[in-house]
């Protein structure tokens, strides 16, 4: 009695949900008819008799009327004498016959509201989002996925460097603890401001705050050419950053280095191949993580040719020779053995004490230091922008105002030579 009661309870609750897929499947027809929708894409079950489990009993296929056809498996399996094919009908013979009744009848309720939507939205057919939206999934991870798994499938379509693939992979943790389940038709104006605040909060810098919310933006347009969403939710965020200060070292900065480079009794034996490594990268522009994997075999003709990690586009570098002096290879064919970045930065501090030089060393300031001594030294602009890897020029010309800057600062010297002229005028004129 039990049983019978569950089952007829178990009946009732499917009825109603496929009750309401009718419904939702009425609404979609109407809408079509309103819009006076034309050639409409279609589907039926066919069950293909080659195809058999252990069982033998034979599967049931999706059949969509594309161009060529598409063959979609439901994942269910029937006895070849339990249905009909030309009534798209199973027989009451069928073998858990409730069940197997209520699933189809959920797959062509599904299926009808999906082919709807994807006519009304005029989106191209796909079999693997056909798939994911009726037989794996529901038609919201097609026509309304999550944010995060739309940033994964940014990451599979896209063919990014390693650094960038990393940046991505941060971003795609950090949205699933800034709002985990948010969907991409959720993201708007309200989002990118929570998403600022997030990123506020953990201390980030303004410029690093826009880099992130640039790749929000590259996932919302990305949504866009899927036909996920018509427009970009985000047009009327503006997103502000400010000129960082680029530091860079000046020539007699520069010597300083190269003259304790030629002394290594003057320093601890562990600052001398973070030394080394640092000159490298003023001698050639390189990024440390460029720096960090060169191979010997990447130096063809005093040439370095690799594809930089930050961009993937392919650099041509000359080598000078004071560059090709410090080279340490190892190996496994490395030209150097680099320290980790933040023990690094740390040996360039007392490099720099030692050295006397009264400013910040980084990895980043062996770069700037490049690209300001180059246009200090006549290069041309274009050089220095494909040396150094710049997809625009107009991103080496921020070095001139670096370099700008520098000229300003020694002409300051000027201004104490005139002051210790007019003392001493003072003096001749006082004792006469």
């Amino acid at each position: 009695m039990e049983s019978a009661t569950t089952a007829a309870f178990f009946l009732l609750v499917r009825t109603a949900y496929l009750g309401l897929v009718v419904f939702k499947s009425a609404y979609c027809i109407a809408i079509l008819i309103a819009n006076k929708t034309s050639k409409m894409i279609t589907h039926k079950f066919y069950l293909r008799t080659t195809r058999t489990n252990k069982s033998g009993q034979c599967a049931l296929y999706f059949l969509v009327n594309t161009k060529p056809l598409t063959w979609v498996a439901t994942g269910v399996f029937i006895a070849e004498h339990s249905w009909q094919q030309h009534k798209q009908l199973l027989l009451a013979n069928c073998t858990d016959y409730y069940s197997v009744s209520s699933r189809l009848n959920e797959l062509k309720a599904k299926a009808d509201i999906y082919l709807l939507k994807l006519q009304h939205e005029k989106r191209r057919f796909s079999k693997d989002d056909f798939t994911r939206g009726i037989i794996t999934g529901d038609a919201d991870q097609v026509f309304n996925p999550l944010l995060t798994e739309l940033i994964t499938e940014y990451l599979d379509v896209n063919k990014l460097s390693w650094g960038r693939h990393r940046h991505y992979e941060v971003f795609r943790r950090e949205m699933q603890e800034l709002r985990p389940g948010t969907r991409i038709k959720e993201v708007d104006y309200l989002f990118a401001v929570a998403y600022e605040k997030y990123c506020i909060k953990k201390g980030n810098c303004k410029n690093t705050i826009a880099t992130k919310l640039k790749r929000l933006k590259a996932v919302v347009h990305f949504a866009q050419l899927k036909k996920i969403i018509p427009l970009d939710p985000l047009t009327g965020y503006k997103i502000s950053s400010h000129r960082s200060n680029r530091t860079a070292l000046t020539r007699k900065e520069l010597s300083q280095l190269q003259q304790l480079a030629s002394q290594p009794g003057s320093m601890h034996t562990k600052n001398i191949p973070a030394l080394h490594h640092f000159l490298f990268m003023c001698y050639t522009g390189l990024r440390y993580g460029d720096m960090k994997t060169l191979k010997l075999s990447d130096i063809q003709n005093n040439f370095i040719r690799i594809d930089m990690h930050k961009t993937g586009l392919p650099v041509s570098i000359p080598v000078i020779a004071a560059a090709m002096e410090l080279l340490d290879v190892q190996p496994d064919g490395k030209c150097f053995r680099v320290l980790a970045n933040e023990p690094f930065n740390r040996y360039l501090k007392e490099i720099a004490q030692a050295a006397g030089i009264h400013k910040k060393l980084s990895t980043r300031v062996s770069r700037h230091t490049f690209a300001t001594l180059s246009i200090s030294l006549g290069m041309p602009m274009k050089v220095i922008s494909e040396i150094l890897g710049h997809t625009s020029i107009k991103t080496t010309e921020i070095y001139t105002s670096v370099y700008d800057e520098m000229k300003s600062e020694e002409m300051k010297k000027w201004e104490g030579l005139t002051i210790a002229y007019v003392a001493e005028s003072n003096r001749s004129a006082a004792a006469s």
